[in-house]
C-alpha cells in the first residue's frame, strides 16, 4: 500500500511542477516541445508500477546485456579468426621450409650441389589439396648445364642421376606431371 501512495505523491508532485513549469515559459513558440517531453515522462511516472510488477528493467537489462555479450562474441570471433588465418600462413611457410629442406637434401645424397629449391603448397582451405605440396622447382649445378622443366621432350638433356632425383621428388610427394622441375646449370658448384 506504501508503493502505491509514493506512487501518487511523485505523480501529483510531477503534475504540479508541470503546472508551474507551463506558466514559466516566456512565449508558446516551445510549448508544443515541452508538452512532447512531459507527456512522455507523464507516460513513464504512470506505468513506473506495472513496470515495477512485472520487472521490465530486469528484463530491458538482461536483454541488453544479451546483445551487448553477443556483439562481444561477434568480435572475438572476428578476433580468432583472424589469429587463425595467421596460424595457417605460418604453419605453410614452416612447412614450406621444411619440404625445401627435405627436397635440398635428396638432391645433396644424390650427389648434386643445390643452388636454390622453390616449393609450393596449396594454402587455400577450401581445395582438396589444402596443405600438399603442389610443386617444386630445382636449380642444381650440373656438368652439361641443360634445363629440365619436366616436359617429356626435355627430358632427355637431364643426367640419368638428375632424372633419378626428378623421379625422387614427383613420387615422394606425388607431384603432377611436369610439377617437379629441375634445372642444371653449368660450371657452378
Amino acid at each position: 500500500m506504501e508503493s502505491v501512495y509514493r506512487w501518487l505523491r511523485s505523480l501529483a508532485g510531477y503534475l504540479l511542477f508541470w503546472a508551474v513549469l507551463e506558466n514559466l515559459l516566456p512565449g508558446k513558440s516551445y510549448e508544443k516541445y515541452v508538452r512532447l517531453f512531459a507527456g512522455v515522462i507523464l507516460i513513464l511516472l504512470v506505468f513506473q508500477p506495472l513496470v515495477n510488477i512485472v520487472d521490465l528493467e530486469g528484463i530491458a537489462a538482461r536483454d541488453y546485456e544479451e546483445r551487448l555479450f553477443s556483439y562481444d562474441v561477434g568480435e572475438l570471433e572476428k578476433e580468432l579468426l583472424g589469429v587463425e588465418e595467421k596460424r595457417t600462413a605460418l604453419l605453410i611457410e614452416n612447412y614450406e621450409q621444411a619440404v625445401e629442406e627435405d627436397v635440398r637434401q635428396m638432391a645433396v645424397d644424390a650427389g648434386f650441389s643445390v643452388l636454390s629449391c622453390d616449393v609450393e603448397i596449396e594454402a587455400d582451405e577450401g581445395a582438396d589439396e589444402f596443405g600438399s605440396v603442389t610443386a617444386v622447382t630445382l636449380r642444381i649445378a650440373g656438368a652439361d648445364g641443360n634445363p629440365d622443366d619436366g616436359n617429356a621432350n626435355l627430358r632427355k638433356t637431364l643426367s640419368p642421376e638428375a632424372e633419378q632425383l626428378r623421379q625422387k621428388i614427383h613420387s615422394y610427394y606425388r607431384l603432377e606431371e611436369g610439377n617437379v622441375k629441375i634445372w642444371m646449370v653449368e660450371g657452378e658448384r
